[in-house]
């Protein structure tokens, strides 16, 4: 009997023996009927596949831009930090580092999860301009309250990709099943209306192929959802 295919097998197994099916096939004259009602479903499956490929890439993309945004989230954080120091050395009286770092430190901050660090971040932005309009370093909070936005839209850019990069594994399953029914539905037809010894040879010899699976986890924990 014909070896079929399973939903334990990959895309590109579920493709090549499709492919070498139909190749086979077109060896021997009245299978044409069979090429025909599997085609648009082996269509369907390699233009899957390659929407799900596009989205990997635009997630590792995606990912790349949100490191950017959060490292200079943390530049910004560092550069507060400094002139705070600065402008307490001419300005003891001050205690401007005090206020706006209440711990003294800004370490915790840039080193916290990438999608909790913008809302710390925007609070020391807030603490900024609790200090008044006309202080000295009232421009910081411009600067602080650019790079969250900016970490923020990057943060969700990488949520959305992800989604959309799980809605393409899923139809790309949903093919895979559907040209999988086929493949078996060709056999039983190739049986039934060429004979067994001629439907065995239209079907190649597979070997066995488990699905990779494909994590969207990369580096931090990053979750869907509203941020």
């Amino acid at each position: 009997m014909a070896q079929l295919l399973y939903p334990r097998d990959a895309t590109r197994k579920h493709l090549s023996a499709t492919r070498r099916h139909m190749r086979l096939c077109r060896q021997f004259t009245g299978t044409q009927f069979l090429i025909d009602q599997i085609q648009l479903p082996y269509n369907t499956l390699k233009d899957k596949q390659a929407a799900t490929a596009k989205k990997e890439e635009q997630q590792q993309d995606r990912y790349d831009d949100l490191l950017i945004a959060d490292n200079q989230l943390d530049d910004v954080v560092r550069t507060t930090f400094r002139r705070c120091e600065e402008h307490d050395r001419a300005n003891p009286a001050d205690a401007t580092l005090r206020r706006i770092f209440p711990e003294g430190k800004f370490g915790h901050i840039v080193n916290m999860n990438k999608q909790e660090e913008p809302e710390m971040v925007e609070r020391l932005a807030m603490r900024v301009e609790d200090l008044g309009a006309e202080h000295a370093l009232n421009y910081l909070a411009t600067d602080l309250r650019a790079q969250v936005t900016a970490s923020r839209k990057a943060i969700k850019a990488y949520q959305d990709i992800i989604t959309q990069a799980k809605t393409c594994e899923a139809e790309e399953e949903i093919a895979q099943a559907t040209l999988r029914r086929q493949y078996e539905n060709n056999y039983l037809d190739a049986r039934k209306q060429l004979g067994k010894k001629l439907a065995e040879r239209l079907f190649p010899k597979l070997t066995t192929s488990v699905r990779t699976e494909t994590s969207f986890n990369e580096g931090d924990n990053i979750v869907i959802g509203n941020v």
